[in-house]
C-alpha cells in the first residue's frame, strides 16, 4: 500500500522543511485517514511548530495506516495552498469571546475566498498586543496567520522598510488564504532617515491594501 502527502504553504515554515522522521513517528501506531484529509505534525526538535499536509493520494481510502504496512511519500513537488481545518482549542473564554467579531470578518471573506482564482491577502494593524485574538480567530476559521512584528519593519529608511512590508505581504500572500498582522503597527511611523518617511510609509502601505483590494474587485463577485 502506497500514501502519498502534500505539504500545506505556511508561512511558518519554508517548503524544503524535512519532517520525515516525525511522519515516521506519526504513522508508528495504526491511524484511520482518509483522502483529501489534513495531518498535523509537531516535528520532535520544535515542538511549538505545526507542520500541515493534504492526503493527497491514498491505495485505499478510508484505511488503517501504519508504517509496517505502508510506504509513505512526501509530494515535494506538489506544495499546496489549502485553508487549514478548523480547530476547536481549549481558548481562554474572554478571548473567544472578544475574537467572536474578527471570526465574522473571516468567515465573510471565506465565501468569497471560495470564488476566487487570485485570492487576496487580508491585513490587520494594531497599536496594541492582539496575537493571541488573531491567532484564535485563525484558528477557528481555518486561515494561516502571519504575524508581523512592525518594531522589526522600522529604523531605517522609508525604502528599506516599504521593502520588508513588501516581502512581507508576498509571503502571506503564497500562504492563502492567509492574515496577514502587523502588530504594533505605531512603529512604522518611527523612522530615523528623513522627516517625510513617515508619510512614504504610511501611503506606501495604503498602496499596497488598494492593490488587494483591486485583486479582490477583478477576480471576485
Amino acid at each position: 500500500m502506497e500514501l502519498r502527502l502534500s505539504l500545506i504553504r505556511s508561512p511558518h515554515y519554508p517548503d524544503t522543511i524535512n519532517v520525515d522522521e516525525d511522519l515516521q513517528d506519526y504513522f508508528s501506531e495504526p491511524r484511520r485517514i482518509k483522502l483529501n484529509e489534513q495531518i498535523t505534525i509537531r516535528p520532535l526538535l520544535q515542538p511549538e511548530l505545526e507542520v500541515h499536509f493534504l492526503i493527497s493520494s491514498l491505495t485505499k481510502d478510508d484505511v488503517l495506516i501504519s508504517c509496517d504496512n505502508c510506504r509513505i511519500i512526501v509530494n515535494t513537488k506538489n506544495v499546496r495552498q489549502e485553508k487549514l481545518n478548523s480547530i476547536c482549542s481549549n481558548t481562554d473564554e474572554t478571548i473567544a469571546f472578544i475574537s467572536q467579531r474578527l471570526c465574522q470578518i473571516l468567515k465573510t471573506f471565506d465565501i468569497q475566498w471560495s470564488k476566487q482564482t487570485v485570492i487576496p491577502t487580508i491585513l490587520l494593524h494594531g497599536i496594541d498586543d492582539f496575537n493571541s485574538l488573531v491567532d484564535y480567530a485563525c484558528r477557528q476559521c481555518g486561515y494561516h496567520c502571519h504575524t508581523v512584528s512592525s518594531q522589526l519593519l522600522a529604523g531605517d529608511s522609508a525604502a528599506a522598510t516599504m521593502k520588508r512590508i513588501e516581502q512581507s505581504i508576498q509571503l502571506a500572500a503564497k500562504c492563502t488564504p492567509c492574515v496577514l498582522f502587523f502588530n504594533h503597527v505605531n512603529f512604522l511611523c518611527k523612522l530615523t532617515d528623513v522627516e517625510n518617511d513617515d508619510a512614504i510609509v504610511t501611503n506606501g502601505l495604503r498602496i499596497f491594501i488598494q492593490n488587494i483590494r483591486s485583486t479582490l474587485i477583478n477576480n471576485g463577485p
